[in-house]
């Protein structure tokens, strides 16, 4: 299987505050790209729903996706917000 779109979030959470955060996205670019816009719109940052939201953005920001037999490059950019968005919120429940 080849996918379509992934991403993967790392940090750690001190004082109810995310940190030493590592973003990385697949399929939305060349080769697998770092995050740094998201990186840096979560470093240091309680995990509330703004802040949440302003990552799933910069996410779109960080991605270079590009049409193929796949997904289309919209879908892609949509998707990277939307897989973001998810996982932060998964974080928040644990």
């Amino acid at each position: 299987e080849i996918s379509t779109v992934t991403v993967g979030i790392g940090g750690n959470v001190k004082d109810g505050k995310f940190n030493n955060v590592r973003v990385a996205f697949g399929a939305v670019g060349p080769t697998p790209l770092r995050g740094s816009a998201t990186e840096a719109a979560l470093e240091g940052k309680a995990l509330t729903s703004e802040v949440i939201q302003a990552a799933a953005c910069a996410a779109q920001k960080d991605a270079t996706p590009i049409d193929d037999i796949r997904a289309t490059k919209w879908y892609r950019t949509h998707l990277v917000s939307v897989f973001t968005e998810e996982l932060l919120n998964n974080v928040c429940q644990n």
